[in-house]
């Protein structure tokens, strides 16, 4: 092993620029140039989130992992006199027009940012994806799970995920019965409501 290799294995990556990501991952064999495309996440998307302190990259044995933490969130309201289940209902990627359909067993999911609490992660992505506003005090946490799998936006690395539920009932003034759209820099996500059976 050379000395290289053996600072790799030391490093935890929570720092890093579109340039050093791309040698890095070409350094460890990982293909990224279709990523972005087919309703992946692009090379820009991974820099964010290290960026944005919501995931890390480490080496585990010669294998780069990208490590991150998330919520998953259910959504309620009491909508005439019913209750209803936020869903998201599709996803349009702005680079290809790709829509892309997923059946979540929650609402939403949203990645944790280095420092936060679950529950803050709750109210902050109420606030940002659907500009809805709670309180922490609003929010019912649930059990935590962890898994490392091969991941499905950023094909190639593997990734341990960390991940907690958590419930939210939303105020009446914050329901829109027709639903919402969150819009980021890549796609469109769009929510609806579910009845409750």
């Amino acid at each position: 092993m050379t000395g290289h290799d053996m600072l790799l294995r030391r490093i935890t990556y929570q720092e890093i620029d579109k340039t050093e990501l791309r040698s890095l991952l070409d350094l460890y064999g990982i293909s990224y140039e279709t990523w972005g495309l087919g309703g992946t996440e692009h090379v820009d998307d991974l820099v964010a989130e290290i960026a944005d302190g919501e995931a890390s990259l480490e080496d585990r044995d010669g294998v780069l992992v990208r490590k991150v933490d998330g919520v998953a969130i259910d959504v309620f309201a009491d909508i005439d006199g019913a209750r209803y289940r936020l869903r998201e209902d599709r996803q349009v990627f702005v680079r290809d027009g790709t829509v892309k359909r997923r059946n979540l067993s929650t609402s939403l999911g949203e990645k944790i940012k280095r420092g936060e609490t679950h529950a803050q992660a709750i109210v902050r992505a109420l606030r940002e994806e659907l500009d809805i506003t709670v309180q922490e005090a609003d929010v019912t946490i649930g059990e935590s799970t962890r898994q490392t799998v091969v991941s499905k936006a950023y094909p190639g690395i593997v990734s341990d995920r960390g991940l907690t539920m958590g419930a939210v009932m939303i105020p009446h003034d914050q329901v829109r019965p027709e639903g919402y759209i969150e819009h980021q820099p890549q796609k469109d996500n769009y929510f609806i409501w579910e009845l409750l059976r």
